[in-house]
């Protein structure tokens, strides 16, 4: 009979399992693949969980902690374009509005909520929270208009310029009702963000030149969720089985970036505070909700 060169049969499976995980943290496919970063924070947290500890990892378990790096990450921040551009695309998006439905007849929600962060921050699921305990009783999503407008280009070269006039369509000819309360999901387009300051100013002048419009008085509220990549990732895998780790964290990076520029721009004009969404759901909900009913929040920036 061949000597027996493996360990004991009395350590246990536990040990068996634990010697399995340490020769894959060293396994050149789980160093260099791209879910590496991700099988690594398993096995630590395995690993901890038995007291192994092979010099190469502490043993202490991830958080998801978010950082805000729409302020620290100064890679992130828009390149400062011409305001009188800007300006002038937004005059003549509204003229078109206008000359559609009336200037008279124009009217816009009370208040009108940006939802920002990446895929898998919860914004979806924290918006139809703020549906039915704020009562924002319309709720519009930027990428469904971005996907439309992409589907009757056929291919052609993307252009922001219709999108815009869609949300912008949809913000001031809300009904006419002084409790409509808008909700704009996967707000993520740095081009649509620039125009914001031009909107709110727009609804004010329409308030002022319409006075027997009994307008309402029109209110931004902002809520920035952040979140760590792998807990967003973890999420998406647990919503569908039509992507896979690879797909989910190429998209993460695309928009966390983008939302990272939208949220430094809007800082500059408005006040909020970023909402961690890397923990429960339900406990994210909370947070937002005391985020966005500050009286501070969405009300100009003492920098602007």
């Amino acid at each position: 009979m061949p000597p027996h060169h493996g360990p004991p049969a009395h350590y246990g499976a536990e040990y068996h399992h634990s010697m399995m995980d340490r020769r894959m943290m060293v396994d050149p496919y789980y160093e260099h693949s791209l879910r590496a970063q991700y099988r690594r924070r398993i096995l630590q947290e395995r690993m901890h969980h038995h007291q192994f500890d092979n010099g190469r990892f502490s043993g202490q378990q991830s958080s998801y902690d978010a950082k805000s790096q729409w302020i620290q990450n100064r890679k992130n921040q828009p390149k400062e374009v011409d305001e009188e551009s800007v300006k002038d695309s937004f005059d003549e998006i509204m003229n078109e509005i206008e000359q559609q439905y009336g200037r008279e007849n124009l009217r816009f929600p009370s208040r009108i909520l940006l939802l920002i962060g990446p895929p898998g921050a919860g914004k979806t699921t924290v918006g139809k929270c703020f549906q039915k305990k704020l009562d924002y009783n319309m709720m519009i999503s930027l990428r469904n208009m971005c996907q439309h407008v992409m589907q009757k280009n056929q291919g052609a070269r993307f252009n922001i310029q219709p999108v815009t006039k869609m949300m912008l369509t949809k913000v001031f000819t809300c009904p006419k009702d002084d409790n409509v309360r808008m909700i704009v999901d996967d707000f993520s387009s740095i081009s649509i963000a620039r125009i914001i300051p031009f909107m709110v100013d727009y609804a004010e002048a329409l308030r002022t030149e319409f006075p027997e419009s009994s307008l309402p008085q029109f209110k931004l509220k902002i809520c920035a969720l952040t979140c760590h990549k792998d807990a967003c990732v973890d999420r998406k895998l647990k919503e569908r089985m039509t992507g896979n780790y690879k797909s989910y964290s190429t998209l993460y990076k695309k928009f966390n970036k983008r939302s990272a520029q939208v949220m430094s721009f809007l800082s500059k004009f408005y006040q909020f505070e970023e909402v961690n969404s890397g923990d429960n759901l339900e406990n994210v909900q909370i947070r937002a909700i005391i985020e966005i009913e500050k009286e501070k929040n969405g009300s100009t920036s003492q920098k602007a």
